[in-house]
């Protein structure tokens, strides 16, 4: 339940702006002063040190941020670089995760691109446009490639 409140509110507080910096810093600004206080009432001192209540939360907010932005991958790319802060902060909110959802990420994209892109009404230079500020978008939050391959396979396959 606490995640399903911590998603409605970081979603209400970041969905659709991608060009205001510090979201995410405001997003951990909201967790600091109404979720943490909040928890630490609910649970008690003690309870909340040793359960490790503030990590966890830092963790649920930063992983919240991500699954908030995967859903709006394809805006993003199509509002590049005017999308560039929203870029950044999630792969800094990606970092905080330890990295574990980029396979999510991948997978997320990918099926954004086809199901958005790849149809009989798409024109071949939107197609192009889209696959120019995916590539861009990558790069910033992947320098080794590795995102890149995975998630512009469908777009290459499809404009051969």
């Amino acid at each position: 339940a606490l995640h399903s409140v911590m998603m409605e509110a970081i979603k209400s507080l970041i969905a659709g702006d991608f060009e205001t910096e510090g979201m995410l810093d405001q997003t951990l600004e909201w967790k600091s002063q109404v979720l943490v206080p909040w928890v630490y009432s609910v649970v008690g001192a003690e309870a909340y040190e040793c359960n490790q209540w503030a990590a966890q939360l830092e963790y649920a907010a930063s992983e919240c941020f991500v699954h908030v932005r995967m859903n709006e991958l394809f805006d993003l790319v199509t509002d590049y670089p005017e999308s560039l802060p929203a870029v950044r902060e999630l792969q800094l909110a990606l970092d905080r995760t330890g990295r574990i959802f980029y396979e999510t990420l991948a997978f997320e994209w990918r099926q954004a691109l086809v199901q958005r892109l790849i149809h009989p009404g798409a024109q071949t230079s939107q197609i192009i446009d889209v696959y120019i500020n995916t590539i861009k978008v990558l790069r910033e939050m992947d320098p080794s490639g590795e995102l890149l391959q995975v998630v512009t396979q469908p777009v290459r396959e499809y404009l051969r």
